[in-house]
C-alpha cells in the first residue's frame, strides 16, 4: 500500500471553520495503489516553534493511519519534494518511518499533470505570478517567445529588453527540446529510472545545464537502488539493458534476506553519482534487494533470459504490484481542494472530515459529469 500525504503545496490554505475569512494549513493523507486511493483525512495544522513542521506532519500522518487500521500495510511513500518532507534531520518522511518502526521506500512526486488536445491556440494576457508556479514561468515564457517578433515592434523595453530576447529564447529551447517530453512522460513508476538517466545524458548535449543538473540532483529518487528494479518492468528499456540489470541485481544479492533493509536505514535515500557513461546496470547494488521485498518482486524471474518473462508466473506476478505504485502527489492538492470546497458547510471539524468521506464515497459512485458533457456535446 502506498502513502500519500501533503498540504498541496506552497500557497494551497484553506478557509478556517470558526472564520472563513481567515486561512489555514490543512494535510492530506491518502491511501493506496496507482487503481484506487483511499481518502483518510485532511486535519488542519499549525506550524509551531516548539514542534518542526515535519514532525507535526508525521504525527498527524501516522495518527490517521492508525485510526484507519493500515499501519502494517505501509510499504512506500509519497510526497511532495519539499524541505519538511525530505531534510535530513526533522523530516516528515524521517519521523513517518520512526514512529512505524520500519524503513519505507521514498517515492518523491513527479509533479505529472494531465492535459487535454487542443485544436486552437490562444494567448491571454498572464496573470499574477507566485514564486511556487513555476509552470507559470514556463508558460509565460513560451508566450514572450511566440510573440517575440511582434514585441520587437514596439519601444524598446516596453515588455523585453536587448539582453532578455535571447535569455528567453534559450529558455524556451531548453523547455521545447528537452525539458517537455521528460514531463509529459513522467507519471509511469516503471519509466522513471530509464527517463531520469535519458534526461541526464540530454543534458550533456546542452550549453546552459549548470541550473539544470543542479535541480536534477536533487531529483535522484528513481535512480537509487531501492527503486531501481522498477525499471525491469519498463517497455522503454531496451531487452540488453535489462539483461544486464538483471545480471547486476543478483550480482548484488545480500546475504540477510529476506530482512536486508537499505543502507540509510531510515534515512533519506542516498543519490547515486551520475557520469556522461552511466546506464541503469551501473546504479545497482544491495538495496534493490529492499525495493523488491517491499513491492512483493518474485526474484525467480532475474536468472531466465528476458525474453522468457512475459511468460514466467513470477514476472507476471510481480509485473502486477510495481504497476500499481504511484509516483504523483496531486491528491494531496485535490485534498486541500475538497476541503476548501466544502468546509462552509461544517460545524466542527468532526464533521467536515464526514462530510469529506460522503463526497469521497459519492464521487467514487458516480461517474464524472463534466467529461460525459463533452462527449455528449458535438464538435
Amino acid at each position: 500500500m502506498l502513502l500519500h500525504f501533503g498540504n498541496g503545496g506552497e500557497g494551497k490554505l484553506t478557509p478556517k471553520l470558526s472564520n472563513v475569512r481567515q486561512l489555514e494549513e490543512r494535510l492530506t493523507v491518502v491511501v493506496g495503489d496507482a487503481e484506487r486511493l483511499k481518502l483518510l483525512g485532511v486535519p488542519a495544522y499549525e506550524k509551531q516553534t516548539n514542534e518542526a513542521c515535519g514532525a507535526i506532519i508525521a504525527r498527524l500522518t501516522c495518527k490517521l493511519l492508525q485510526d484507519w487500521c493500515c499501519t502494517d500495510q505501509v510499504v512506500n511513500m509519497a510526497f511532495d519534494t519539499t524541505a519538511s518532507n525530505t531534510g535530513h534531520l526533522t523530516a516528515a518522511c524521517i519521523a513517518i518511518q520512526l514512529s512505524l518502526g520500519r524503513p519505507l521506500l521514498w517515492s518523491g512526486c513527479r509533479h505529472h499533470i494531465d492535459g487535454e488536445e487542443q485544436t486552437a491556440l490562444t494567448l491571454q494576457r498572464p496573470g499574477a505570478l507566485h514564486k511556487a508556479r513555476w509552470m507559470a514561468k514556463l508558460l509565460y515564457s513560451l508566450k514572450l517567445a511566440l510573440m517575440e517578433q511582434h514585441i520587437a515592434l514596439l519601444p524598446q523595453g516596453t515588455i523585453t529588453t536587448r539582453q532578455q530576447v535571447p535569455k528567453i529564447r534559450a529558455f524556451t529551447n531548453f523547455i521545447t527540446h528537452i525539458y517537455a517530453k521528460w514531463w509529459l512522460t513522467c507519471e509511469k513508476a516503471v519509466d522513471a529510472a530509464w527517463n531520469d538517466l535519458t534526461l541526464y545524458h540530454r543534458l550533456q548535449a546542452y550549453k546552459a545545464v549548470d541550473e539544470a543538473y543542479k535541480a536534477l540532483e536533487r531529483h535522484r529518487w528513481y535512480l537509487t537502488g531501492e527503486m531501481l528494479p522498477l525499471a525491469l518492468f519498463s517497455s522503454k528499456v531496451p531487452i540488453d539493458d535489462k539483461r544486464a540489470l538483471a545480471s547486476a541485481i543478483l550480482e548484488h544479492k545480500p546475504a540477510d534476506l529476506p530482512m536486508h533493509v537499505p543502507q540509510q536505514r531510515f534515512g533519506k535515500p542516498k543519490f547515486p553519482a551520475l557520469l556522461p557513461t552511466t546506464s541503469l546496470p551501473d546504479l545497482a547494488n544491495t538495496d534493490c534487494w529492499f525495493g523488491m521485498h517491499q513491492l512483493n518482486i518474485d526474484p525467480a524471474f532475474l536468472s531466465l533470459d528476458v525474453k522468457e518473462w512475459a511468460t514466467n508466473a513470477a514476472f507476471k506476478k510481480s509485473e502486477i504490484n510495481v504497476h500499481a505504485v504511484n509516483v504523483v502527489n496531486d491528491c494531496a492538492e485535490r485534498g486541500v481542494k475538497l476541503t476548501s470546497d466544502f468546509v462552509a458547510v461544517a460545524r466542527k471539524e468532526q464533521h467536515l472530515q464526514n462530510v469529506l468521506q460522503a463526497v469521497e464515497h459519492d464521487r467514487s459512485q458516480q461517474p464524472n459529469l463534466r467529461r460525459c458533457k463533452r462527449k455528449l456535446i458535438p464538435e
